[in-house]
């Protein structure tokens, strides 16, 4: 009888415990689903400033010479991970909340700019890399 006793009065503490931890993480669920919406706002606005920032100064500003613009592509590929990065960690939390999912189409446009520019510029510099190498090359030392 007294074990019966001292297992209810456990059971009853084991309660009031999960009770008490259960109102604290709901109110810590609270806090962390306003600062994501908070987080999801910001990096909008962020991107949005990247986006015209990318269009104003990037690497497909018309006029400017080759090597400039691979110093701009590096330069906004730098940033862009940057933005990719609290993407991808929005995205978790919108999936731990069951929120639907923010679309960011300036950031997949610019995603796919920066793609074909890099294999782009990497051609770019290959060719200029064998053109230095055949210019350097003495006609003498080409065998026939």
């Amino acid at each position: 009888m007294d074990a019966r006793i001292y297992l209810w009065s456990k059971w009853s503490t084991l309660i009031d415990l999960s009770e008490k931890i259960g109102k604290n993480l709901a109110v810590e669920q609270t806090q962390y689903l306003r600062t994501l919406k908070k987080d999801i706002k910001v990096l909008v606005k962020d991107i949005a400033d990247f986006r015209g920032d990318y269009e104003k100064n990037g690497p497909m500003v018309e006029g400017i010479v080759p090597k400039e613009a691979i110093e701009r592509l590096k330069r906004f590929d730098e940033q862009y991970e940057v933005r990719e990065h609290q993407f991808k960690i929005n995205k978790k939390g919108e999936e731990l909340f069951g929120l639907q999912h923010q679309k960011y189409p300036a950031l997949e446009k610019t995603k796919a700019e920066l793609t074909n520019l890099k294999k782009l510029y990497n051609l770019y510099s290959e060719v200029i890399r064998e053109i230095t190498s055949f210019q350097e090359m003495l006609w003498t030392e080409i065998v026939p």
